[in-house]
C-alpha cells in the first residue's frame, strides 16, 4: 500500500480513484505526433487525489461542515488533524447497503484529472510529498508532453474492482488514444496497488492477445502489489495511522475498514503467502478466505466486512500472465511487517510484529513468486533493488534512469 513515509507534526499522512470522471485530461490537450514511445502511468492505493463537495451532509459534530463547495480531500493536511480527523474520516466513509458500495447522502466526490492528480498528494506542501513529479518531469526534460505521449489516469483508491468499471473502460480508451495519435505501442507503467489493477485489467475477455499485440509495448511494474499487502491485515485490527503521533489508531479505522480496497489487498496465499498471516495459541489464520472470515468473526468486525471480502476474494486471486513484455522493478532488503504474533488471544495487547525482507510495504517473495509463475507465459524481466522502500521508489534516480531505459527499448 502506498505509505507516505515523512510527516509533520500536525498531520498524517494516511496511506495513498473515482471512477467514471467527467473532466478528461485529453481535453484541452497538445495532441500532435511526436517520435516519443507515449506513456500511461497509473498510480498506487492512495496515490490519486480526490476531491469532495457536501451538501447538506449529516455531519458527525458540530464543528465539521454539512454544506462546502469542491476541496481537496486526499491529501489535505490541514483536515487531518486530532480535532478535525472525525470529520475527515467521515467524509471519506463509504456505506455497504448489502449488495453494492454506495456513498454517503450528500457526499459527492470527483479526481483531479491527468498528472495533476498523481504528481503531488499535497500541492500547498509540494516539498513535503511528492510522488510521480519527478519521473514525470524527466520525461518532460526529454520531450513529453501531457496529451500528446504522456498521460496519467488517476482513480478512486477507496473502490475495488468491482467498483471501478468505468475507469477500467478509461484505461482501454487511454491507451488506444496515446496509440492513435503517436502510431506507436503504449508503455505502461504503474506503481503498488495500480500494478494489481492494471493485471486485472488485462486479464478481462474484452481485452485480447490481438488488442494487447495492437497496442501495448511493454508494461514496467514498480513495487506490484498483486500478492497484497499486511498493512491490511493491521488495518482491519487496530486501524493504520501512518506514524501520526497525535491520533489513536482506532481513529481511522471506521473509515479505512469501509474501503473495498481494504480487502481487495489483503494477502492471498497462492502468491507464495503460506506462512500465517496471524498466530496464536488456539488457531493460526491462513491467506485463505475462510479464515479470513473466521478472524473478521474474531476481531468482532461488522458483517460488511465479511461481505466486503466476498465480494472482492475472486478479483483479488485474478493474477494472470499479462502476455506483454513485462520489466518488474520491486525493492527489497527492506523490513516489512508480515504477521502478527499473539502470546494469548487474536485482538489483545500481548502480540508481536514479524517482519521479512521487502520494501517495507510489499513482501519480496510475492513479487518473485509471480515473475518465476509468468517467466514461461511470455517475457518476464524481474529486478530486485536493495533499501528501495514502497513509496519513494518512483521518486529514486536510479529507478527512474532505468525506467527511461525500458521505455526506448523497441
Amino acid at each position: 500500500m502506498l505509505v507516505p513515509k515523512t510527516l509533520l507534526l500536525f498531520f498524517f499522512l494516511f496511506v495513498v480513484f473515482l471512477s467514471g470522471s467527467s473532466t478528461s485530461p485529453l481535453d484541452g490537450k497538445v495532441q500532435e505526433e511526436t517520435s516519443n514511445n507515449p506513456i500511461v502511468i497509473i498510480p498506487g492505493c492512495m496515490g490519486s487525489k480526490l476531491e469532495v463537495k457536501l451538501t447538506d451532509h449529516k455531519k458527525k459534530h458540530w464543528w465539521c461542515s454539512s454544506n462546502k463547495d469542491w476541496f481537496l480531500l486526499w491529501i489535505n493536511v490541514e483536515i487531518f488533524i486530532p480535532e478535525l480527523i472525525e470529520c475527515a474520516g467521515d467524509y471519506m466513509q463509504l456505506e455497504w447497503d448489502g449488495k453494492a458500495i454506495q456513498y454517503q447522502q450528500g457526499i459527492d466526490y470527483r479526481l483531479v484529472p491527468g498528472l495533476e492528480g498523481i504528481q503531488y498528494l499535497q500541492p500547498t506542501l509540494w516539498f513535503v510529498e511528492k510522488y510521480f513529479h519527478k519521473m514525470i518531469e524527466e520525461f518532460k526534460n526529454e520531450g513529453y508532453q501531457e496529451g500528446r505521449d504522456l498521460f496519467g489516469l488517476p482513480y478512486d483508491f477507496r473502490m475495488g474492482p468491482n467498483n471501478l468499471t468505468t475507469w477500467f473502460k478509461e484505461v482501454k480508451s487511454y491507451i488506444e488514444t496515446a496509440y492513435n495519435i503517436n502510431d506507436k505501442k503504449v508503455n505502461v507503467i504503474t506503481h503498488s496497488m495500480g500494478g494489481k489493477l492494471f493485471n486485472y485489467f488485462m486479464a478481462q475477455e474484452e481485452i485480447t492477445k490481438e488488442w494487447k499485440e495492437t497496442y501495448v509495448s511493454k508494461w514496467i511494474p514498480i513495487a506490484p502489489a498483486w500478492g497484497g499487502a499486511f498493512e491490511t491485515i493491521e488495518e482491519l485490527i487496530w486501524g493504520m495511522n501512518f506514524g501520526d503521533i497525535l491520533v489513536k489508531k482506532s481513529k481511522f479505522k471506521p473509515f479505512e475498514i469501509s474501503f473495498p480496497m481494504s480487502y481487495y489487498l489483503l494477502p492471498i496465499e497462492n502468491v507464495d503467502w503460506a506462512d500465517p498471516i496471524i498466530i496464536t495459541p488456539q488457531k493460526n489464520y491462513m491467506a485463505t478466505l475462510p479464515d479470513y472470515l473466521e478472524m473478521m468473526n474474531a476481531l468482532d468486525l461488522p458483517q460488511f466486512s465479511k461481505d466486503l471480502v466476498n465480494t472482492q476474494w475472486k478479483q483479488m486471486n485474478i493474477i494472470d500472465p499479462p502476455m506483454v513484455p513485462t520489466y518488474i522493478l520491486y525493492g527489497e532488503k527492506v523490513d516489512t511487517n508480515c504477521q502478527v504474533e499473539y502470546s494469548d488471544y487474536i485482538g489483545s495487547d500481548n502480540y508481536k510484529i514479524n517482519t521479512c525482507t521487502g520494501d517495507g510495504t510489499v513482501s519480496a517473495k510475492t513479487v518473485v513468486a509471480l515473475c518465476e509463475d509468468w517467466e514461461d507465459d511470455h517475457f518476464v524481466l524481474c529486478e530486485g533493488y536493495k533499501d528501495k522502500e514502497h513509496v519513494s521508489i518512483v521518486e529514486d534516480d536510479e529507478i527512474i534512469n532505468r525506467v527511461k531505459e525500458l521505455i526506448k527499448i523497441p
